[in-house]
């Protein structure tokens, strides 16, 4: 105001009243009275001047200015599942939860805990305002371990600006989520001043179920048996949760391997698989159980079953035994036992001969070569066809059986008795030989079987045409078309004699049979009385390789016959394959020869003087002829005899 009188010895008394507001971020220097470089006032600083007679005074005073009552509450959470944050650590650092916005944000503080697991809270309050609070006071409607009065934490009592009052607490066997879960504070500034308070909220969620995936794998060494064939499982899942509490799930597992997801298992649970039908394997588990099922990567465990394998070859070690020429032979065979699982088993084994009709069995004999076996003694594979009975075999071994049988074998053994291919009527058939493994009350078996041949043998038929013209038929049956039939069939005594006529000619026929079972090579024929008769493979190439049942025939001549040939004998030899000693046989036909016809009468007459001999006697020259047969040629001899009568000198 101007100009304004006052009496003397008088006061006037003048009160000022300002309204301001005070930002809640007012600095404490800034309210302190106390100007500093750069500040244009300080609290509640008033200066007043008083003008009169030019002459001016003043005064001012200062009230100090402070932020208006308010107080700040923080509820965090340890995020660190082991519960390890630090207790004096700044808000949201050392491991506790951060605000989204600074103070009390929207709330993004939230940890995961399993069921039955421990929360770890901290509560951080702070005087905020510039006014001392007293009686602060905090709830927590969902964790009431936080809540805190003076009487559990004393300095809650009076808090001057600035003060900060912490501690945690915690909350134990979680069950479910706790969220929202909101804190709040109280403090009751001076002056009559209305309460201030705050809020903050931090929650705590269980862990979302985990998954375990489980599988079905087979190992089944012999798919031929009942064992292992079914299509699926049964198996019980039990977990236990880690508050302990179990839970159990029934699942149906498909043998062809497709995973079957069991969901809704508490994250941390131990799990355990227990298969309640195997179908005669031995289940186990991968990873061995129990099994650790999470949120985040779940678990898998697969169950195999393995089956016991008991598996049965049987060969014969020499696919074509050899008869030799006095019908015995030798069959060896081999029969391996192996265990094609993992599982130590027992097994019992029989083995059965059946061999051809015209094989008789001498003898037959066992023994164990790998696996320290005794084979049953009294086995013989016909009346005795048990080998070994409960014989413990290892995962992974094999027992190997040697089996010789001796035998033999009659010259009137047919083909198909030994041919290995059993046909209606037959019982048997060659070295049939099988074996039958028992194992779990299943069964494999093995057989093989060696063609059986007759045992190497060769016939030469030699034969003359008994027909005067010789014009026998050179392909006719023995004995027909002309020929001469033994007495015997197959090389009998010798009946076989025809007569030829003087110088004739004698027609023979050379028919060799290979009249075993086995193929013969170099067939050689020799007749050393009618040589025109032997042959071999230069002159017959089909007596090179002569299969069974194989013939090769043809005819010779003798000619100019003039004495009998008999007895004519041929001779044939084979070689039987495996180098084994050659097999023979001869045939006799015979020729004899008629009366050598009359001839002319042999003539004498004297010879002529001898020249120049003066001779008055004569001489005489006499000629003899002889016939002489060399070979069958006829040749003529002239024998000349000359008589001289001597002369004597006068």
């Amino acid at each position: 105001m101007a100009d304004a009188p006052i009496a003397g010895q008088a006061e006037h008394v003048y009160t000022v009243t300002v309204e301001v507001t005070v930002s809640s971020t007012l600095s404490d220097a800034a309210g302190d009275c106390t100007a500093d470089i750069g500040e244009n006032g300080s609290g509640y600083t008033n200066s007043a001047g008083v003008t009169y007679h030019d002459q001016t005074a003043t005064d001012d005073d200062c009230t100090p200015a402070t932020r208006p009552p308010s107080i700040d509450i923080e509820k965090e959470v340890c995020i660190s599942v082991e519960n390890d944050c630090d207790p004096s650590a700044a808000i949201g650092s050392g491991g506790w939860s951060i605000d989204g916005v600074a103070g009390n944000g929207p709330d993004t503080e939230a940890a995961v805990r399993r069921l039955g697991a421990t929360a770890l809270w901290r509560i951080v309050v702070t005087n905020t305002g510039g006014l001392p609070l007293s009686e602060v006071t905090v709830t927590d409607a969902e964790v009431a371990a936080c809540a805190a009065t003076s009487a559990e934490q004393g300095a809650l009592a009076l808090m001057a600006p600035g003060a900060v009052v912490s501690w945690t607490c915690e909350s134990t066997d979680l069950t479910t989520d706790i969220a929202p879960n909101t804190a709040e504070v109280s403090g009751t500034p001076p002056s009559d001043l209305p309460p201030v308070s705050d809020t903050d909220t931090a929650n705590v969620t269980i862990a979302p179920p985990g998954t375990l995936t489980l599988a079905k794998a087979i190992i089944d060494p012999v798919t031929t048996d009942a064992l292992g064939d079914a299509d699926s499982f049964p198996v019980t899942v039990t977990c236990t949760d880690p508050r302990g509490t179990e839970r159990t799930f029934d699942v149906e597992l498909p043998a062809d391997g497709t995973t079957v997801e069991v969901d809704g298992i508490a994250d941390g649970s131990s799990c355990t698989v227990e298969e309640l039908e195997s179908d005669g394997g031995v289940p186990s588990y991968s990873p061995a159980d129990p099994v650790e099922v999470t949120n985040e990567a779940g678990a898998a465990l697969t169950v195999t079953n393995t089956y016991p394998g008991v598996t049965l070859t049987k060969s014969v070690v020499d696919p074509l035994p050899l008869t030799d020429a006095a019908g015995n032979v030798t069959v060896v065979y081999t029969i391996t036992v192996r265990n094609a699982g993992r599982l130590a088993d027992t097994y019992d084994l029989s083995d059965t001969l059946a061999f051809g009709e015209g094989i008789t069995i001498v003898s037959a004999t066992a023994v164990n070569t790998t696996g320290g076996v005794s084979p049953n003694v009294s086995w013989d594979g016909v009346e005795q066809t048990a080998l070994v009975s409960d014989v413990p075999i290892d995962g992974l071994a094999a027992h190997v059986y040697t089996v010789t049988v001796n035998a033999t074998v009659a010259s009137t053994m047919t083909d198909s008795a030994g041919d290995c291919t059993i046909t209606s009527g037959e019982d048997g058939t060659g070295s049939l030989n099988s074996a039958t493994v028992t194992y779990h009350e299943q069964t494999n078996t093995g057989s093989d079987c060696a063609p059986i041949t007759r045992g190497p043998s060769i016939d030469i038929e030699k034969e003359i045409c008994i027909l005067v013209a010789n014009d026998c038929d050179p392909t006719a049956a023995l004995g027909d078309g002309g020929w001469s039939v033994d007495g015997v069939a197959g090389n009998g005594p010798e009946t076989e004699t025809v007569e030829r006529p003087w110088q004739g000619t004698a027609l023979w026929r050379i028919v060799v049979t290979n009249t075993g079972g086995q193929t013969l090579t170099d067939v050689v024929v020799t007749d050393p009385l009618a040589d025109a008769c032997a042959r071999d493979s230069a002159s017959i190439p089909a007596l090179a390789s002569v299969a069974p049942a194989a013939v090769v025939r043809w005819t010779c001549t003798s000619t100019n016959l003039t004495a009998a040939i008999s007895p004519n004998t041929a001779t044939v030899t084979a070689n039987p394959p495996g180098g084994r000693a050659p097999v023979g046989d001869t045939d006799t036909a015979s020729v004899t020869v008629g009366k050598q016809p009359p001839g002319p009468t042999p003539t004498t007459r004297p010879a002529p003087p001898l020249p120049g001999t003066g001779s008055d006697s004569s001489d005489t020259l006499r000629l003899a002829a002889s016939l002489l047969l060399i070979g069958v040629g006829l040749v003529t001899v002239v024998y000349v005899s000359r008589s001289r009568r001597r002369t004597t000198g006068h």
